[in-house]
């Protein structure tokens, strides 16, 4: 007996749907691009910018770094963006997979990288806004 999944009706797994107005569902998409596929005609240029970038700011985050409190979403920063590097070389596209549809509008597909990117951004903002501050 074979099981197949019910199909969400965006596609993929339905995790949970009209949960407050938001769904969300497990799918798979390829990015040849940046963010929401931006410069996908140029991922050779792309993937050798994020090398470059993700290098860096390792070398920032080793060498230069002042803030203590910098260390970590510096390095979310960097293992997201190593995630897409990998991705990129073993399947010459990023995979993403999370979906989620808040209130009526599709937010664009991502994955556990971009996520961990998106944090350490965020950390790294209120950490620079609490050090300006002080």
């Amino acid at each position: 007996m074979h099981f197949a999944p019910p199909h969400y009706p965006y596609g993929g797994i339905g995790i949970f749907k009209d949960f407050l107005g938001i769904e969300f569902s497990l799918v798979h998409e390829t990015n040849r691009g940046a963010a929401w596929g931006v410069l996908a005609d140029y991922h050779l240029y792309l993937f050798l910018v994020r090398i470059l970038l993700v290098l860096a700011l390792i070398v920032y985050t080793l060498f230069f770094n002042k803030h203590p409190s910098w260390r970590i979403p510096l390095s979310l920063i960097i293992a997201g963006a190593m995630g897409n590097i990998l991705d990129f070389f073993l399947y010459d596209h990023v995979v993403d997979m999370f979906r989620f549809v808040l209130w009526g509008y599709t937010y664009p597909v991502f994955n556990v990288a971009d996520s961990a990117i998106f944090v350490g951004i965020v950390w790294l903002f209120f950490a620079s806004w609490r050090y300006d501050k002080a």
